[in-house]
């Protein structure tokens, strides 16, 4: 009976809801004192060619936004660093201001997996992967300015060049992918999503030398001045180049308000339009099916009334969403309820700063993150259902198995991932996935350990460090295929084509190779012990530093210039550089070598002693260190991802902030290693030695003394 009363209150009120406030709400001037701009410009990237424009443009822009009052703050060739902090400060100066704030950006920017992004001018991606961490993704900055509440956001991209790392990258989107305005929001891109642009000839690129006219006119709604943008770019280029925009502004807006100007509106034609969108306002958080499907039935030839179904649609396939209780806490007072009891539904967290914060499995349904910082948290089993992400940090956090569900993720997406979990249950334990199943689960999480692949194309596929221990791949075509690092020991490869396939670094131990094909395949420094090779077809086959079935090493392919010409050198120096790298393949010996950001990538290394050696900030991803003698090395900073370090004596070793992620570290000695910092996402440390070694919180662990 009280759910009835409360249903027909609302409704009630939607009826009665005075239409001097749809009135009031209809669209008018905004009208503001504030204007604050970020505007950035990247020209001179340090990997890849210089742009000639972007700089000129931001710089132009500038000039223009002050002379219209805007507070700019201006940035030109930014890194990563910089970009950062700037989007962090202009979120802040927004916050409170009620009035707008306009981003401008003009550089490269690229789209992964449907997210954008923005690229600073020292990144150096070797893959997509890398772009995720270096870049700055869109989602973020659309975070900060919609966490700010202020009036009214305008975004402007010109970032829709071409991809100048695309070579290195398995696939590649054209373009900046779509994305749809934050309410309050006005999104545009210099040309359509999925295309490019062009740099431009003169001193600024097209888009933003016809924006630069057009925004200075006077009486120009904000909608109208894009609008003759994009007619004098589509007609200036031929139509090869359309901006684009996406708009939830309610609002108007002008850059140079016309003398006198008063903006008026049909009521009447507005009226119901904006009478629904009051009506959303008042239901759109509500959880009762009931009330959202008599919102359908009032409004039906409305936009709201697609967001009402989408979310009837949701609540439906939700398991089990309770009402979220009333949970009033925000600020610092909900930051301490959720690190004490990891519970804090509903609350209120915009913008909190819990970097590497221990979360797992905390109850977060409802609560508000737009725009937290939460870099490295452990975020394992977390309950995200109807949760808020926009915008937020999460590079280098562990979200394995948490659930998401009508959850707003950073880049403005919703996330129904786990709404129908039985549906996306993993297999029962024992069940031997095979075909294009197990293809699909290889390609989804780069591991199907056991699985049976047998006669699967995987053609060109990247297999870098997967676990593949066990599969059956008998007859497979692995044309081309990168498997750089893998562990294959023990598969079945009988008869599989191998040609021109990326062996490098691969453990191959204990596998049958009966019959395969390994034309022009690279084997440098992979690990052939006690494999079946018998019948294997070879033509121009690289073996360099390669571990032959017999344990011999194998270097009759060899590129010229390697380490053929070392020599023995003085005992009494100590070597750096390209010397000692050469003496480390060669003899897997340098104690107390210099190689600080070397690359030493898929590299065999197996009992290698390399007692206090040097190797900040080097790049070892893939590489094998299984039982070597690493004791009091310099690993600051290194790169290990997926590198294997079974059973290496690490004791006394400097890992602070190094990648140890998806890192075999089983049964390794970790006593007195200093881990600070060090990111071991998806580590498998099963066995480890841990005696005084500081972990990455800063704890100390003594569970092995």
């Amino acid at each position: 009976m009280i759910r009835k009363h409360s249903i027909f209150f609302v409704l009630l009120l939607l009826l009665i809801m005075p239409t001097s406030w749809a009135q009031e709400r209809a669209i008018r001037p905004v009208e503001t004192n504030v204007r604050q701009a970020l505007v950035i410009g990247n020209s001179k990237y340090t990997h890849t060619g210089p742009l000639r424009n972007p700089a000129n443009d931001a710089e132009a822009i500038s000039s223009t936004l002050k002379q219209l009052g805007f507070n700019v703050m201006t940035l030109t060739d930014a890194d990563q660093r910089q970009m950062d902090q700037a989007i962090r400060k202009f979120g802040a100066d927004l916050r409170g201001s009620n009035g707008v704030g306009l981003f401008y950006f003009a550089g490269h920017g690229m789209q992964i997996e449907g997210e954008n992004y923005l690229l600073p001018t020292d990144i150096n991606p070797s893959n997509e992967f890398d772009v995720t961490y270096d870049a700055v993704p869109v989602g973020k900055l659309l975070g900060q300015m919609e966490a700010a509440g202020n009036g009214m956001n305008v975004v402007i991209l010109d970032a829709c060049r071409n991809n100048p790392f695309a070579r290195s990258f398995r696939s590649s989107s054209r373009g900046l992918a779509q994305v749809i305005a934050p309410t309050g929001s006005f999104i545009s891109y210099a040309t359509a999503p999925g295309d490019v642009a062009a740099d431009g000839e003169g001193d600024n690129g097209l888009f933003t030398e016809k924006l630069l006219q057009h925004m200075i006119t006077p009486g120009l709604r904000l909608e109208e001045v894009f609008k003759r943008v994009r007619a004098d770019v589509q007609q200036d280029s031929s139509n090869k180049q359309v901006p684009w925009d996406s708009s939830s502004v309610t609002g108007d807006f002008f850059f140079v308000p016309a003398e006198g100007v008063t903006t008026t509106v049909n009521t009447e034609s507005a009226s119901n339009q904006d009478f629904a969108a009051q009506a959303w306002d008042v239901i759109k958080d509500s959880e009762d099916p009931a009330i959202l499907e008599e919102f359908i039935k009032m409004f039906p030839d409305t936009p709201q009334r697609n967001l009402a179904k989408l979310k009837l649609m949701t609540l439906k396939l939700s398991p089990s969403p309770d009402v979220l209780p009333d949970n009033s806490l925000s600020g610092e007072a909900a930051k301490k309820q959720l690190l004490e009891t990891k519970e804090c539904v509903g609350c209120d967290l915009t913008g909190a700063y819990l970097w590497k914060a221990e979360l797992g499995e905390s109850n977060l349904r409802g609560v508000d993150l737009r725009g937290a910082y939460l870099r490295g948290a452990n975020l394992v089993g977390t309950n995200f259902n109807n949760a808020k992400l926009n915008g937020a940090d999460l590079k280098e956090t562990n979200l394995q198995k948490a659930i998401f569900c009508n959850t707003t993720m950073p880049d403005g997406s919703i996330n129904n991932n786990d709404c129908k979990k039985a549906s996306q249950a993993s297999p029962e334990v024992g069940v031997v996935l095979s075909g294009e199943t197990a293809k699909k689960r290889l390609l989804d999480t780069k591991e199907c350990a056991h699985c049976n692949l047998d006669k699967v194309d995987l053609r060109e596929a990247d297999l870098r460090g997967v676990d593949l221990r066990n599969v059956s791949l008998t007859k497979a075509y692995l044309w081309k295929a990168n498997l750089e690092g893998a562990n294959l020991e023990g598969a079945n490869l009988k008869y599989t084509n191998l040609e021109l396939a990326n062996l490098e670094g691969t453990n191959l131990k204990n596998t049958s190779l009966e019959n395969a094909r390994l034309v022009e395949t690279k084997l440098t420094r992979a690990n052939l012990l006690n494999a079946n090779i018998s019948n294997i077809q070879t033509f121009k086959t690289e073996f360099c530093e390669t571990i032959m079935p017999d344990g011999s090493i194998k270097n009759s392919y060899c590129p010229k210039g390697s380490y053929q010409s070392y020599t023995e050198p003085d005992p009494n120096v100590v070597l750096s550089g390209e010397e000692a790298k050469k003496k480390i393949l060669k003899t897997k010996e340098c104690v107390g070598c210099d190689l600080q950001e070397v690359v030493l990538r898929g590299v065999n290394l197996t009992e290698a002693t390399l007692t206090g050696v040097i190797l900040y900030n080097s790049d070892l991803r893939y590489s094998n260190f299984g039982k070597a003698n690493l004791s009091n090395a310099d690993l600051r900073k290194a790169n290990l991802w997926s590198a294997d370090l079974r059973r290496a004596n690490l004791r006394g070793v400097d890992l602070s902030e190094a990648i140890l992620m998806s890192a075999d570290l089983r049964h390794a000695d970790l006593r007195g290693a200093n881990l600070t910092d060090a990111n071991k996402h998806n580590a498998y440390l099963t066995g480890a030695k841990f005696c005084n070694t500081t972990m990455p919180d800063g704890s100390i662990n003594n569970d092995g003394c």
